[in-house]
């Protein structure tokens, strides 16, 4: 006998024995407020400030040094100095190779690492509470005695060479570089390594970058965890007295440039698919509309049931997901959306992205559904952000480093709870204008050529480095601008 049969015919006969539905759902929870705990400010004897937000939960902590020298500070044709400097200073200081620096980190369970981006530097170091003086010694070391040993930055260099020509085979890798280098026009981000500019670095290269900018005018320090700040302050203190070098750092002044109605194309023979990308100019994180501009991009393209992914991902097939979003840094931000699609349908794709930001801007303004449900989303998942302690240094690292008001996490879910309708689609045809977009798409030039001209816009093709190709015999598009 079925053993299933008894409970099968006690579902067919008695269905509202089971049904345990409320006769109305409950009314959803009201959105707690959201305040970080206020940290502690101190400055050390050479002028550096330090913020301490302490989190005795774990016995564990992490300091960050900060500095507002990034990689905008690379001289010509050498290109990636900064990047590599900040790499090459934990592999090897006085009196310890690489190696025994290694060993000497791991006996204590700690992690010191460094490393740079376009906008700033820092050298970081984690760990258990019980070994923080032998941590912050070797963190002391890394900072102030860095050797660069040639031998190592050999090593390191034919790894980067061997990452750039790994790059241009990867045609999201040539996008963003070749994006980054329309957008800022070979200054500020728009710079690209080479092998040619690595080749030129040296270490007495590295030395110098690291004297003139890894100085307490361009510093500051985080530190999170189970510490008591005038205790790590003092640890802090002795451990740097003797940093106190001098001196000025240019700031980053970016000069964005737009390239409107026009495409660039990068050719990579045989690719198995396309990938496009629009992008203009955005609002800068002290606009007053950013708010707005950010719930409108998530209406458009910032999230899986955007306007965009909606349309190329589920209604047309054409790709795994789109998106949009914002490329922050000194200045004005940059809004892009962008996807990879099947290369056959890479004008159609083009044709459907420029229609859906027609419709925002005109016939199809942003709804008051769209803009609840994207702020709601928004809001409840931002306090979930600053769960660990380090994600509460790196926001007061980035209001820090891009002098932002220092309320500015405080402000974000008013702001966001402000956003309506109108306010979203004004913000997005402040900053979304069809005259000033720039599009660029790299894929199989053979097969996509031909159509991407049907789009009314001026075709420029360029090399995986981003160069003019003067003139392009093969595809008869233009060879400059």
């Amino acid at each position: 006998m079925n053993r299933a049969f008894p409970l099968l015919l006690l579902i067919a006969c008695a269905p509202s024995v089971l049904d345990v539905r409320p006769a109305a759902l409950p009314e959803p929870l009201g959105t707690p407020e959201f305040k970080l705990p206020a940290p502690a400010s101190r400055t050390l004897a050479n002028g550096v400030p330090v913020v301490v937000a302490a989190n005795h939960e774990v016995p564990l902590f992490e300091v960050r040094v900060l500095f507002r020298s990034g990689a905008y500070t690379d001289p010509t044709g050498k290109e990636g100095l900064t990047t590599v400097t900040l790499d090459m200073v934990n592999e090897g200081v006085t009196g310890m190779t690489a190696e025994e620096l290694s060993r000497a980190s791991k006996r204590l369970g700690a992690v010191i690492s460094s490393g740079a981006d376009w906008d700033g530097a820092e050298i970081d170091a984690s760990g258990i509470t019980a070994n923080l003086d032998a941590t912050l010694d070797l963190l002391a070391k890394v900072l102030l005695t860095p050797t660069f040993p040639q031998a190592d930055w050999d090593v390191m260099r034919a790894k980067r060479v061997a990452a750039i020509k790994s790059e241009r085979e990867n045609p999201t890798s040539i996008a963003s570089r070749v994006m980054s280098s329309l957008l800022w026009d070979g200054t500020y981000r728009g710079r690209m390594t080479s092998e040619a500019s690595l080749g030129a670095i040296t270490t007495d290269d590295m030395a110098a970058w690291r004297t003139a900018n890894l100085i307490p005018g361009t510093a500051m320090i985080l530190v999170g965890g189970d510490v008591d700040a005038d205790e790590v302050v003092a640890k802090l203190d002795s451990r740097l007295a003797s940093w106190t070098a001098t001196g000025a750092v240019p700031p980053a002044v970016p000069t964005p440039k737009l390239r409107p109605n026009t495409l660039y194309l990068v050719d990579k023979p045989g690719a198995a698919q396309s990938v496009v990308r629009v992008v203009t100019a955005g609002p800068t994180r002290k606009d007053a509309d950013r708010y707005d501009m950010i719930v409108a991009n998530l209406a458009f393209g910032g999230a899986f049931t955007s306007r965009l992914n909606l349309n190329l991902r589920e209604a047309k097939g054409y790709t795994y997901g789109a998106r949009c979003g914002f490329i922050d840094g000194f200045g004005p931000s940059f809004w892009w959306c962008g996807a990879s699609v099947a290369t056959d349908v890479t004008a159609a794709s083009l044709t459907e992205i420029k229609g859906e930001i027609e419709g925002a801007l005109g016939s199809k303004p942003f709804s008051a559904d769209e803009v609840a449900d994207n702020a709601n989303g928004e809001i409840l998942g931002f306090p979930g952000q600053f769960e660990l302690t380090g994600a509460i240094l790196g926001e007061r690292g980035s209001i820090w480093r891009y002098d932002l008001p220092q309320d500015q996490t405080e402000r974000y879910v008013p702001g966001l709870r402000s956003v309506s309708a109108e306010s979203a689609t004004r913000a997005f045809q402040q900053h979304v204008r069809m005259d000033q977009l720039t599009w660029l798409v790299v894929g199989d030039a053979a097969k996509i050529g031909e159509s991407v001209k049907t789009l009314g816009l001026t075709v420029v093709t360029l090399d995986r480095d981003g160069k003019v190709l003067s003139p392009d015999l093969r595809s008869g598009f233009v060879g400059g601008q």
